[in-house]
């Protein structure tokens, strides 16, 4: 069991229901150990990312060199792979699988984290599917993430998620690995799972 030791003056609670809370600046008090998993903030509580499976990593991998390829060659922005934490505020922050953020968004880029909405990200669910199927998809629609994609490599499926024009929900379509779907923030760059991994 891990012990963290806070200054008293930096505990806080939350007013409605009197649980502590933690911001983004909570976690540099937190050690640093050889295995240390990645964390992310909801609303001030702590989630703790599991290493992802083989499988993971294969379809990140080879996905994220397709896409890297095609900003690279067309000039549209720049790539981020976990981990890398993006913080929509100080009691918001996520570290998705994938971040695309163009170069008219480039500001949001810090030396040490991504501040803002990028314009798509992409997770590969693991064990954490709940999350990232329900409330991710809320927090990214809450702060105006364009486009969501989840890809399943249980079910082998990906779900893809864009945001309306007034920027208030996401409207869904849904692919196999062996269907070509389009990311829409890359210009329609096709991609087809089964053809990459």
């Amino acid at each position: 069991m891990v012990s963290i030791s806070f200054e008293k003056r930096s505990i806080k609670f939350k007013p409605d229901d009197g649980k502590v809370y933690f911001t983004y600046d909570d976690l540099s008090y937190l050690p640093e150990w050889p295995e240390t998993p990645m964390i992310e903030l909801t609303n001030g509580e702590i989630y703790l990312v599991p290493s992802p499976s083989i499988l993971h990593q294969t379809i990140s991998a080879e996905l994220s060199y397709l896409i890297r390829t095609h900003v690279k060659s067309n000039d549209l922005g720049s790539i981020f792979n976990a981990p890398i934490d993006v913080v929509f505020t100080p009691t918001d922050t996520v570290v998705p699988d994938i971040i695309f953020i163009s170069n008219q968004r480039k500001e949001i880029i810090k030396k040490q984290n991504i501040q803002g909405a990028p314009e798509l990200i992409i997770e590969i669910l693991s064990t954490n599917r709940k999350r990232d199927l329900v409330e991710k998809k809320e927090i990214y629609k809450n702060y105006k993430v364009k486009e969501y994609i989840i890809i399943d490599p249980e079910e082998e499926v990906v779900l893809q998620f864009n945001l309306n024009n007034e920027e208030t929900r996401y409207s869904q379509s849904d692919f196999t690995f062996k269907d070509p779907f389009h990311i829409k923030t890359l210009e329609n760059l096709e991609v087809v799972l089964s053809d990459i991994i």
